[in-house]
C-alpha cells in the first residue's frame, strides 16, 4: 500500500497548527520532508511518528487539537473519537 503524501497545508490541518509552524518543523528536521517543484511534501507516516515522539511533551489541549485534526483527516466525527477519554489524568505509564 503506498504511503499517503501530505502538503504543508494538509499537515497544518492534521496537527491543528499554522502552516508556518509546519515549515519550521520541516526545516528543523523534526518532521522529515522532501521537495516537489519547490514545495514541501510529507509522508503521513513521518508526521504520525513525529506525533508519537512528541506525546510526552504535549498538554491535554494540544492532544485534543491533534486528535481533532486526525479524526477530521480520516473522516471521523471528532465526537466519536475516544482516545482522550482513555488517557488518565496523570498520563500513561509503561512498565519497562
Amino acid at each position: 500500500m503506498p504511503q499517503e503524501v501530505l502538503t504543508v497545508k494538509q499537515v497544518a490541518r492534521y496537527l491543528h497548527i499554522r502552516p508556518e509552524e509546519v515549515e519550521k518543523l520541516a526545516s528543523g528536521g523534526k518532521i522529515p520532508s522532501y521537495k516537489v517543484r519547490g514545495e514541501c511534501r510529507f509522508r503521513k507516516g513521518d508526521v504520525d511518528h513525529y506525533v508519537e515522539l512528541s506525546l510526552g511533551d504535549l498538554n491535554q489541549q494540544r492532544l485534543a487539537e491533534i486528535e481533532h485534526g486526525v479524526a477530521t483527516h480520516h473522516g471521523i466525527e471528532p465526537t466519536e473519537s475516544q482516545v482522550m477519554a482513555l488517557i488518565p489524568a496523570g498520563g500513561v505509564l509503561a512498565p519497562l
